[in-house]
């Protein structure tokens, strides 16, 4: 019997420590991102250094989001890659702009769905770029 509490303890443990770990996922060095954002680096449309690799998606959602912040510099192959690598990484985009819109006190339970528009997303790349966040 104690060895059963022990054992379950032990996988309670396990069970919570990971649950409550953030763990940082990093782009496989083969995806064609890097490739995407040096190219706007060098264009000066985002600030990206391309000799560290990997970068976590994260930090991939934050240029693409200054990227946008940027749309009119794009060409119009470079605005259908955004769209795409905006689809890819949407799920972090908008972890991203909703933090973002609760720090500015944009996010309510009325307006959560209004975080989507482009007025929005220009005005989270101009806040990010302002407290470092992007480039």
């Amino acid at each position: 019997m104690r060895n059963l509490k022990l054992l379950f303890n032990i996988i309670a443990f396990v069970f919570f420590s990971t649950y409550v770990t953030a763990q940082v996922s990093s782009i496989n060095l083969d995806s064609k991102i890097y490739p995407y954002l040096s190219k706007l680096a060098q264009k000066g449309i985002i600030k990206y250094d391309d000799l560290v690799k990997p970068i976590s998606r994260k930090y991939a959602a934050e240029k693409l989001i200054e990227a946008r912040y940027n749309v009119n510099k794009l060409t119009s192959l470079q605005k259908d890659e955004l769209e795409f690598y905006e689809s890819e990484f949407g799920y972090e985009i908008n972890q991203i702009k909703i933090r973002l819109s609760k720090a500015n006190g944009l996010v309510s339970s009325n307006n959560i769905n209004s975080i989507d528009d482009k007025k929005s997303i220009d005005s989270t790349a101009e806040n990010m770029q302002r407290k470092g966040f992007a480039g």
